[in-house]
């Protein structure tokens, strides 16, 4: 008899929209686009991310970077368990990329970056 594993390992529940699996938020996102909030989509942008002496340390794989009809940036992206290698990935995010805001959904709360300044 075997087990199988019903739901994702971190709790996020993945949802099929335009052909491609993603967290539950891309239908979100679509409603900004049509609205005109929203003039860009870019899923899964790859982000290099440095450390203090110029040396690479990692990538970032993101699930949306949104690009604003003001022309601000923003990286979307759906949780459903924090672990410790993403934390440290958004800190180095946060800190190679400050212009860009990151904005993390979880189950139980929205909220931006790493200080987890909430979204009203």
């Amino acid at each position: 008899m075997y087990y199988v594993r019903k739901a994702n390992k971190f709790g996020a529940k993945k949802t099929k929209f335009k052909g491609r699996h993603y967290a539950g938020i891309a239908a979100e996102i679509e409603l900004l686009k049509i609205s005109g909030e929203v003039v860009k989509v870019e899923p899964q942008q790859t982000f290099l991310l440095f450390g203090k002496g110029g040396g690479r340390i990692c990538t970032h794989l993101p699930e949306f970077l949104l690009t604003f009809k003001d022309g601000h940036q923003e990286v979307w992206e759906a949780k459903g368990y924090s672990i410790p290698t993403w934390q440290l990935k958004l800190k180095l995010f946060e800190d190679n990329y400050p212009d860009i805001v990151y904005y993390v959904i979880t189950p139980r709360e929205r909220f931006y970056g790493s200080k987890k300044r909430r979204f009203a």
